[in-house]
């Protein structure tokens, strides 16, 4: 471990009493807020005038395309904790463990990026590795899958079923951009979906397992993403429009346009602000063009998405 590390940790321990209060939900979502509203109109007016033929969505999954907390307040699974739900209860104990040392590490607002990516990577490969080690086979996707949402631990946001379907009815390109598990998502979607099956115009990225001709997890597929290297460098080759909808609920989402071929004209992004709002929407108004907080619906996404199909 680089020799900052340690000053990084203890300026971490330092920060999960304000990171603790993340595990409650806000309950009574607010107005997005528009921090810089000149702005924010320039690059509306920018993607409605260009219309559809112009626009690429993308969009982080966990805690973005699904909600935060459930109905009944309790946390949402991510992609990984669906997964967990296959292992061992000793390799899942193991895998909470990873969890609560590392989560309020992604969440301290008193670390920087840089100072958060080295504890990032040591999770998402500890992470990996437990599932390979654990025997995940890929029988387990669907069970898994299917036993998160029978029990409501895992929910879509209000609205993206039907802002997917409209998106892809005009083959508007959508990256569903993940630091999660590429496998479990799909699974998801045709679970919770079944009647927008993912069209050609969308394509899913994150970490991707692969199977023995068993159907032993074997490993994952390089490169590994976690969330603060997302970026088009560790993207195929797709669709390149000049305008994008961004969409995330961590501060390593705003750079999922960046590094691309073919640099866009117009990025606007919209943040996902689920918890914590107090400590981190400073940093979420000076990330992001619009942010909806208390784990918000995508109705705001939705108006402007239907404002740039109308221009057409």
């Amino acid at each position: 471990m680089e020799a900052t590390a340690p000053l990084v940790v203890a300026a971490a321990a330092a920060g999960v009493a304000a990171a603790a209060c993340c595990c409650q939900p806000t309950l009574r979502p607010a107005a997005p807020r528009i921090p810089r509203p000149a702005e924010f109109r320039r690059k509306r007016e920018a993607l409605v005038r260009g219309g559809a033929r112009n626009l690429a969505v993308i969009s982080d999954f966990d805690r973005t395309i699904t909600r935060c907390f459930t109905a009944a307040g309790e946390r949402c699974q991510s992609c990984y904790n669906v997964a967990d739900g296959a292992l061992t209860p000793e390799m899942a104990a193991y895998k909470q463990e990873v969890f609560e040392h590392y989560f309020p590490i992604e969440k301290d607002p008193n670390l920087t990026v840089d100072e958060k990516r080295p504890f990032m990577l040591e999770w998402y490969r500890k992470s990996n590795e437990s599932l390979v080690s654990g025997g995940f086979r890929r029988d387990s996707l669907r069970s898994a899958v299917s036993e998160a949402v029978a029990q409501r631990r895992l929910e879509l946001r209000e609205g993206f079923g039907a802002l997917l379907a409209s998106l892809q009815a005009h083959r508007t390109p959508v990256l569903i951009f993940s630091a999660g598990i590429s496998n479990v998502i799909s699974e998801i979607f045709a679970q919770l979906l079944p009647s927008v099956p993912l069209a050609p115009s969308t394509q899913v990225v994150g970490n991707t397992m692969t199977f023995s001709d068993d159907g032993v997890l074997t490993r994952f597929e390089d490169p590994l993403i976690h969330m603060f290297n997302k970026n088009q460098s560790v993207v195929p080759a797709g669709s390149q429009r000049r305008h994008v909808l961004l969409l995330g609920d961590g501060l390593g989402d705003v750079t999922m346009a960046d590094e691309a071929a073919t640099e866009p004209e117009i990025i606007l992004k919209i943040g996902f602000l689920n918890e914590n709002v107090e400590g981190l929407l400073p940093q979420y108004e000076a990330a992001f063009d619009m942010v909806i907080v208390g784990d918000g619906s995508f109705s705001p996404v939705a108006d402007i998405v239907q404002a740039v199909i109308n221009s057409d």
